[in-house]
């Protein structure tokens, strides 16, 4: 079985002599932890970007935490080049004098261009568009699926007060949300993970 790989883009020797060479990671280098280091402007959203698009198409499944905002960029991943995909997300800067329909018609055509110079064409697109499922969780935010952690651990109604056992299974529930290794009696021999 071949393992996954992610296409990055294209390498050049320092020298410029040889040809551009495809730059692929393979996927399981990626197992544990990774960082992206770079100044203002440089690209680094830009890789991580195609590094989850890349891990996605490969059916690497990918959880990220982005604490910028940028993952619903994600969402936009058309199925095609049409201008009309583009324009319900396209607003006139002030001072352009141009419609909003050609706006996203310049706006595809520079996606298009882009894509296919990397040999990323409507086939692949589509593919992308119709076996990759997005999820955006958005804790405190009603602007994707909400998550709040801490529910299980919230305090009981007032059901519990009246009859103790009314509300029993709550605590077996918030047990089973304890991470791993926790230790609530704090005992360090007991609660070490290994032990």
């Amino acid at each position: 079985m071949v393992s996954p790989s992610l296409y990055l883009g294209s390498s050049l020797s320092l020298d410029g002599e040889n040809s551009p060479q495809q730059l692929r990671v393979p996927a399981h280098h990626l197992v544990t932890h990774g960082v992206v280091v770079g100044m203002t402007g440089s690209g680094k959203t830009g890789l991580l970007t195609v590094m989850v698009e890349e891990a996605l198409r490969e059916r690497v499944p990918v959880l990220m935490i982005d604490v910028k905002g940028d993952i619903p960029n994600l969402l936009l991943a058309f199925p095609g080049f049409e201008s009309r995909s583009v324009e319900p997300w396209v607003e006139a800067s002030p001072g352009d004098e141009r419609s909003v329909a050609e706006i996203a018609a310049a706006l595809a055509t520079e996606r298009e261009v882009g894509l296919r110079a990397w040999g990323i064409g409507e086939p692949e697109l589509s593919r992308f568009h119709r076996e990759t499922e997005f999820t955006v969780i958005t804790p405190g935010s009603s602007a994707g699926v909400p998550l709040h952690l801490l529910s299980s651990l919230e305090r009981p109604a007032a059901a519990w007060e009246e009859s103790p056992d009314a509300g029993g299974h709550l605590g077996h529930r918030s047990l089973a949300h304890t991470p791993r290794g926790a230790n609530p009696s704090g005992d360090s021999e007991r609660g070490s993970p290994g032990r």
